[in-house]
């Protein structure tokens, strides 16, 4: 069912805020939202969450959304504990929270929904206080960005598609009001490394995290 209206407009800044858009997101509806990286739609990590954000976005052929997760702590649900090598815990504190997105090879007993090609899962811990502390009440939020495949990124809450303000819940920035939003400072996507294969670490995209960085944090060159 299509909104005839435009989107409540929520600050990360007010109390209130992660009640409201709490209960949105468990009804399986779709909030835009200011992250630490790009612009974002968000929603609940189930299959009818999966399916309401499917119709907003557009077509996607094999790409499966990023799930954002709250701390390191909660890895298990979707991945092996064997992944989980003490250097590698070390190399996530170090990294997350931040804008550094991490394929693993997903737990055998995920959900098919969850999961994208070769059975593999995009995780990512975001540096954003209101983020996290929505987070503290999810598993795992589905994201991507705010705008329909193949249109550009928006770089400001000003500049997201009608179709989409009008099939959301809710605006959520950073800002007081709508009126106070400027144009984003980060508007880079987070960095996506691939480490399913545990032989070697493939940058599969650059972003805002720096691959040099990373490296010196892991320890080794990656794959490009």
């Amino acid at each position: 069912m299509l909104n005839k209206k435009l989107p409540i407009y929520l600050s990360w800044q007010n109390p209130k805020t992660i009640l409201k858009i709490k209960e949105s997101i468990e009804n399986n509806n779709v909030i835009i939202s200011t992250t630490d990286t790009v612009i974002g739609l968000l929603t609940n990590a189930t299959i009818e969450g999966l399916e309401t954000l499917n119709k907003l976005k557009g077509a996607r052929v094999q790409n499966p959304y990023i799930i954002l997760i709250k701390s390191i702590d909660i890895l298990t649900k979707f991945i092996d504990q064997n992944t989980l090598t003490p250097q590698f815990i070390n190399f996530l504190k170090l990294c997350w929270p931040g804008s550094v997105t991490i394929i693993f090879k997903a737990h055998s007993n995920l959900p098919c929904y969850l999961k994208g090609p070769n059975n593999t899962i995009a995780l990512r811990c975001p540096n954003h206080k209101g983020l996290l502390s929505l987070l503290s009440h999810f598993n795992g939020l589905f994201s991507t960005s705010a705008n329909t495949s193949g249109e550009k990124t928006p770089r400001s809450l000003k500049d997201i598609e009608p179709v989409l303000l009008q099939n959301v819940t809710y605006l959520v920035g950073d800002y007081k009001n709508i009126d106070t939003c400027i144009q984003l400072e980060q508007t880079f996507p987070s960095t996506l490394i691939d480490t399913a294969n545990q032989d070697y670490i493939k940058v599969i995209r650059t972003g805002a995290y720096p691959i040099d960085l990373l490296e010196k944090q892991y320890g080794k060159k990656f794959e490009k």
